[in-house]
């Protein structure tokens, strides 16, 4: 085996990163089937073992996944967290976006970006926090109580409600959705057709401890595209990412503990973690750890396995 320098090296000065993602992605397409995930789930992640002493910000890349496939299509790197917004278009430009659902955090929910997702024929999630504070002021007015005023009744605004209930990590969560229909288009926003909140209940099964958080967002998916149990699966489908790509890259791939100050070399590393962690699903792996000690233990007849060896 070539010594850690050379593989370092060649990582690092010889192998062009866009191609290497390119190639990879195409493997998994061509070997495996198309991308059957309806959602694309876009979020960002810092590199830890790149963050130099004394600095709060390393290597930050923005990542479009397919969570249904266990597929990252794409990821770019941004300068910081901030520059998430302005990096979200260019994550998108070589990614078919038609008919799919682009769903990310509060960051990206901008006027600009909800245009090009939708003038390229796909429909969007969206978050709502204080950057979009009329946005979300109005949306919460949906779920409102009306005004009751003598002789007067008010009606009750048609709803959908979904609720789904988890028990894992030591803890028991239900989360409701409650989803309605903008009919009178009261948002002044690109596309919006329906609005949603979304209300999660934790219970700590060790102490009883109870949380509550609640949730506000918007789609432009119509009533026949999304009720309130699929967007509801979506929206859970979205927070996946952090298991399925993040934790895995940072805890059973050991990315947090890669440390280099070298951009393409960290960039590098992050594209083949994540055409491991595509892979293992593809061969059937739900667990990467288990794969990992599976093919340490008997690495020839693993590849064995795989398409083409």
């Amino acid at each position: 085996m070539p010594c850690l320098n050379t593989i370092r090296t060649i990582l690092e000065d010889v192998i062009s990163l866009e191609e290497l993602g390119i190639i990879l992605n195409s493997y998994l397409h061509d070997t495996y089937g198309g991308q059957a995930s309806e959602l694309v789930a876009i979020d960002g992640k810092t590199m830890r073992g790149t963050i130099p002493k004394g600095s709060t910000q390393g290597v930050h890349l923005l990542t479009a996944y397919l969570p249904d496939d266990g597929i990252v299509l794409k990821q770019v790197a941004v300068e910081t967290k901030k520059n998430e917004i302005s990096a979200a278009p260019q994550l998108l430009e070589r990614i078919n976006v038609k008919n799919k659902i682009i769903c990310a955090d509060a960051m990206q929910t901008q006027r600009k970006f909800s245009v090009d997702i939708l003038s390229r024929g796909g429909d969007y999630i969206w978050f709502l926090k204080g950057n979009q504070p009329t946005l979300l002021e109005d949306v919460e007015q949906f779920f409102k109580p009306a005004r009751v005023t003598a002789g007067w009744h008010p009606p009750e605004l048609p709803q959908q409600v979904a609720t789904i209930t988890n028990k894992g990590h030591g803890r028991l969560e239900k989360r409701t959705l409650t989803l309605m229909t903008d009919d009178e288009q009261f948002l002044n926003w690109p596309g919006v057709r329906q609005v949603f909140r979304l209300v999660r209940e934790r219970t700590k099964l060790r102490t009883g401890k109870k949380s509550i958080e609640i949730i506000y967002g918007i789609t432009s998916c119509t009533r026949e595209k999304a009720s309130a149990t699929q967007l509801s699966q979506w929206i859970r489908d979205y927070w996946g990412i952090e298991n399925g790509v993040h934790y895995r890259r940072d805890v059973t791939l050991r990315e947090d503990a890669t440390h280099t100050l070298k951009t393409t070399l960290a960039e590098t590393i992050a594209t083949i973690n994540n055409f491991l962690i595509g892979l293992a699903q593809k061969l059937g792996y739900s667990n990467l750890a288990s794969a990992r000690r599976i093919f340490d233990a008997s690495i020839a007849a693993q590849f064995s396995s795989i398409p083409d060896y």
